[in-house]
């Protein structure tokens, strides 16, 4: 696979993800629902959208988790029993849906109550800690440092579903990825980050202990880890006392090993990408016509300087309304070929020997108003900074 094939996997993602909305506002609901039934028996303070929901790395049929925090100062050690608190939010769910919930599952000793509505399952986790909001906070900070860190975790899932994983632990999947982007990623590519992460992988089987780093627990308000004695460690980013590989060993790791055999498959590259390691922070795409030196006719034809990409194609008068149409038609057609290059920089400069090429004197016609529009939404999906600039045709 080249990185084509994994940005599809994220905008496949991104374009079934109509969920959202609809678990958002059940999320809103429930919250209300257990504010008016909580506050009054015991100090709740608020529901906070936590695990993959939060993290926008859900796939349909992740559980929505909600963590419940309460005034511990207010909560005496008689009260504070979680079958009490699970009782009370069982009778809150029963006072507000009835037959309508599938069922209802209780673990007193992890804090976690489960229930079943629509066909989607939610999970409310008491928290006093604040953990899984921690984890949520960790996974932001993550993408502001790592900006594809989010969408290579959606493209890990992605791959522990195409083989059926069922045990694989989101949250380690996460830590190990953090840590390997911090000791071996190279550039701002999925193939890298994929490639750190078989790295990272092997650091946790040999056994390494895998943690997110001083830097990254100060920026959650947290302490340093502890020391584990456990052949496998994976210090959880929201509790540095909490093991996350606690529950692993030799004998039921076996998942773990099928994540990172299907990781490392995928990163063998039948095609070799020439960009891989392109550190560039701005690129040229000139989309000067092309005339035919026997005929006289346009073509349209872009160049992007220095990376020995171009194409042309068409036939046009040499007028001003086919001059238009020729230096449209360049544009999309190059931001296309950086899409599928994976040239988006941070500056995209676009070059024409024409006045504002992507301004209104270029809709002559409704063919030209219909391309513009197109060329428009395309700069706006992506957030690309395109800036104009006059100037003669560039030659490779």
């Amino acid at each position: 696979m080249i990185e084509k094939d994994f940005r599809k996997i994220i905008s496949d993602f991104e374009a079934n993800y109509a969920m959202r909305p609809q678990m958002s506002a059940r999320f809103e609901e429930i919250a209300a629902l257990l504010q008016k039934e909580l506050v009054a028996p015991y100090p709740f303070q608020k529901a906070y959208l936590v695990g993959a929901w939060a993290k926008l790395t859900a796939f349909p049929g992740d559980p929505l988790v909600i963590a419940l925090q309460f005034d511990e100062t207010k909560l005496s050690l008689a009260q504070y029993r979680e079958r009490a608190i699970n009782n009370a939010i069982e009778n809150a769910l029963i006072k507000a849906w009835g037959d309508k919930i599938k069922s209802i599952e209780r673990n007193d000793w992890e804090k976690r109550t489960k229930f079943s509505l629509d066909n989607e399952t939610y999970w409310f986790d008491i928290d006093p800690q604040l953990k899984e909001i921690k984890e949520v906070e960790f996974v932001n900070n993550a993408n502001s440092e790592y900006t594809l860190f989010r969408n290579t975790v959606i493209i890990i899932k992605n791959a522990c579903n195409d083989i059926g994983l069922k045990t694989i632990d989101e949250a380690i999947i996460e830590t190990i990825l953090y840590h390997s982007l911090r000791h071996y990623q190279i550039t701002n590519k999925y193939y890298d980050y994929l490639d750190a992460f078989v790295k990272g992988m092997d650091d946790f089987f040999a056994p390494l202990p895998i943690e997110v780093g001083s830097a990254m627990y100060q920026k959650l308000g947290l302490s340093e880890p502890e020391k584990f004695d456990h052949k496998y460690i994976v210090v959880s980013p929201g509790n540095p006392k909490l093991n996350l590989a606690g529950d692993l060993n030799d004998l039921n790791i076996g998942d773990y090993r099928k994540l990172r055999k299907k990781v490392a498959k995928m990163l063998e590259n039948p095609k070799v990408d020439p960009f891989l390691f392109d550190q560039s922070t701005e690129v040229v795409v000139d989309v000067n016509p092309a005339v035919d030196k026997l005929t006289g006719k346009l073509k349209w034809r872009y160049i992007i300087l220095g990376k020995n990409l171009t194409n042309s194609g068409g036939e046009y008068n040499n007028d001003e309304v086919s001059q238009q149409t020729a230096i449209l038609k360049a544009i999309f057609k190059g931001l296309k070929a950086l899409e599928a290059n994976n040239l988006f920089k941070k500056k995209i400069i676009i070059q024409a020997e024409y006045e504002d090429f992507l301004g209104s004197r270029m809709l002559s016609t409704d063919e030209n108003k219909s391309r513009m529009k197109t060329i428009k939404a395309f700069i706006e999906k992506n957030k690309l900074n395109i800036i104009q600039t006059k100037g003669k045709s560039l030659e490779e």
